[in-house]
């Protein structure tokens, strides 16, 4: 369809900002910027533009990058595929497209993540009914789709940020040492283990900054306190799951539980999350198979013939 030539595709994640073009991923930046000295971060908050006028800088630079000026200097207008979160209000979405326009498209479509993810893990929407749970930078969603429609919707605000945020907060009011966000995020995924048969329990020797003086400082903890520090959250987080689907329509949780429910985002670094959660509720084969983000696959796909998707976007 000529609506969708020149398309490009945007996710405008809580840490990473990602274009796609020609049904590939051609960038992926951090979500924040330095103006005049400022550093912005938190441009993406939950799925909502929390800095408009950071994003459309971040936007315009990178696109330049991969657009192809007409006879040599000219920059066509493209059209936008955009990844949204299913529980953004109306006011959200105008966000969005004005974004868009600021940036140049003609055309804005956007797409509900939970339909992409569906996509990237080869689910036929059309005729299946399915349960993703998308753990992501700013927060966790969990959704059930049926008949092509979403039924049942819970956002939660656990999320790689917020157990980075623990693991900040742990550590500076236990050893007064302030570390950064990348050394907590990396602490999480190498030494945490969420699941009693992979369990383990090493010394680290932690780097960072005393709180009081702001000097280096160098403490040594025990791994198995980065797991407890982050086990009431990640508790929370394995009932909600439970509870989303104990309060399904019966046919629909039967479908659900049958089938397994989709994991998608960062609970693939978590060691254990997934045998943990496999321990209350059928975990589908798929969220154990692939590495790959499924979100980002599922973009790359829609991106290839976007007029076959098009029931699913929205204006």
């Amino acid at each position: 369809m000529s609506k969708f030539k020149n398309c490009f595709a945007f996710d405008l994640g809580s840490s990473h900002i990602r274009i796609f073009h020609e049904g590939k991923q051609k960038i992926e930046v951090p979500s924040e910027i330095i103006q005049d000295g400022k550093k912005y971060d938190g441009l993406i908050r939950k799925g909502v533009i929390a800095e408009f006028n950071a994003c459309d800088i971040i936007l315009r630079e990178n696109l330049k990058k991969i657009q192809k000026p007409f006879l040599g200097f000219i920059t066509k207008q493209f059209s936008a595929i955009i990844s949204v979160s299913s529980d953004n209000s109306d006011v959200s979405l105008r966000a969005y497209r004005d974004l868009m326009d600021h940036a140049g498209a003609r055309e804005v479509y956007m797409i509900n993540d939970c339909y992409l993810t569906a996509i990237g893990l080869g689910i036929k929407i059309e005729d299946n009914t399915f349960t993703i749970v998308d753990f992501g930078a700013g927060k966790t969603s969990i959704t059930t789709v049926e008949n092509k429609k979403i039924v049942k919707n819970e956002i939660l605000d656990i999320s790689f940020s917020s157990l980075i945020e623990q693991l900040q907060t742990y550590l500076s009011k236990n050893y007064e040492l302030i570390i950064s966000k990348n050394t907590a995020e990396q602490l999480i995924i190498e030494n945490s283990t969420f699941n009693a048969k992979t369990a383990f329990e090493r010394t680290l020797r932690i780097d960072g900054l005393k709180k009081s003086s702001k000097e280096s400082a160098t403490v040594s903890i025990k791994s198995t306190e980065i797991t407890d520090c982050l086990r009431n959250e990640l508790d929370m987080l394995i009932g909600r799951v439970v509870r989303h689907v104990e309060n399904l329509e019966a046919n629909t949780q039967n479908k659900t539980l049958q089938k397994g429910i989709y994991i998608s985002g960062g609970a693939s670094k978590l060691n254990g999350l997934k045998e943990e959660l496999s321990n209350m509720v059928n975990i589908s084969s798929q969220s154990y198979s692939s590495a790959e983000s499924y979100l980002r696959q599922g973009i790359e796909i829609v991106l290839r013939n976007p007029s076959q998707y098009t029931e699913f976007m929205m204006r």
